[in-house]
C-alpha cells in the first residue's frame, strides 16, 4: 500500500453509514503520517547506504594495513 492507494480510496454509502467528512478528515490525517513515514524511511535507507560503505572503506583500510604489517 502507498499514498496514492489511501488517496484513491472511495468507500460506498450507506444508509446510516459513517460521516463521510469524519472519514476523508481521518484519511487526510492518514496520508500525512504516511507520507512522513516514506520520507523517514527514505532517508534511513539513505543514511543505512552511507554507514554500509563506511564500513567497506574502514574494512578495506584495516586489510592494506594488515598486509603492510605482515610484509614488514
Amino acid at each position: 500500500m502507498n499514498v496514492n492507494d489511501i488517496i484513491n480510496k472511495h468507500f460506498s454509502r450507506v444508509f446510516r453509514g459513517y460521516d463521510i467528512q469524519e472519514v476523508d478528515a481521518f484519511l487526510d490525517e492518514i496520508i500525512e503520517d504516511y507520507e512522513a513515514f516514506e520520507k523517514n524511511n527514505e532517508l534511513m535507507i539513505m543514511r543505512i547506504n552511507a554507514l554500509l560503505d563506511e564500513i567497506e572503506r574502514l574494512e578495506n583500510l584495516l586489510e592494506k594495513q594488515n598486509l603492510q604489517n605482515k610484509q614488514q
